[in-house]
């Protein structure tokens, strides 16, 4: 019973990940850098209006997958 439950979720973990990957592959990611050189990588979930002076409004909001810095010199 015990190896049975353990294919049994083997089986539903391979599924998760499956599911994963399609909806990911499916998904608009977006670099976004920092002037501190961090950057975050992830899917942008929501991004504020500009306002009526048509001055660019600089929030957004991503559910980050990726996080780091870049390099100084290199900026990679």
């Amino acid at each position: 019973m015990y190896k049975s439950l353990l294919e049994q979720e083997y089986i539903a973990y391979q599924e998760m990940c499956y599911q994963v990957r399609v909806e990911a592959e499916d998904r608009t990611y977006a670099l976004i850098t920092l002037n501190s050189r961090k950057i975050y990588i992830g899917v942008p979930i929501a991004t504020a209006k500009p306002d009526e002076e048509g001055v660019e409004n600089k929030e957004v909001l991503i559910l980050p997958s990726f996080s780091g810095v870049r390099d100084e010199k290199k900026l990679l």
